[in-house]
């Protein structure tokens, strides 16, 4: 038993070593129309808008805030959209993850992996009420965005 347990927090350890934790956050692209800084790529274009709520089949009631959000794959390879990698934080600074909102919305943005250049939209939802400030997009093994809900 021991030897299985001192086996397992050597599992979990390596795991947790392995993965890189981002040291600077994600600028944070400004709502509307974005350039990028001369020299340097954006590799994921961000934008969101305010949207109000519409309910989706699964929806039981409830109160949902949501946003509108557009993204574009600007790097040279594929990639993975998830619409459980969202966040909304609100103009009070509270981060609300999108897990809470998943499939509440009718337009909900659905999981596609997306090729160079092209684009995904659809609503992404958290449980409460709030005003969205910032979406952040945060996949797992990419590089992720942050814009401002205009």
């Amino acid at each position: 038993m021991r030897t299985i347990l001192t086996g397992l927090g050597l599992i979990g350890a390596l795991t947790l070593t392995g993965c890189a934790m981002e040291t600077e956050p994600t600028e944070i692209q400004k709502a509307g129309e974005q350039e990028a800084e001369p020299g340097k790529a954006t590799p994921i274009k961000l934008t969101a808008k305010k949207t109000a709520f519409s309910p989706g089949i699964l929806n039981n009631g409830g109160d949902f805030s949501c946003a509108k959000v557009a993204l574009t794959n600007k790097t040279a390879k594929n990639l993975a959209v998830n619409p459980l990698d969202f966040s909304l934080t609100g103009t009070d600074g509270v981060k609300h993850d999108s897990f809470s909102g998943f499939g509440e919305h009718d337009e909900e943005l659905g999981a596609v992996t997306l090729a160079p250049e092209e684009k995904a939209t659809g609503a992404v939802c958290a449980e409460g009420d709030f005003t969205p400030d910032i979406v952040t997009f945060a996949p797992a093994f990419a590089d992720g965005a942050r814009a401002e809900v205009s």
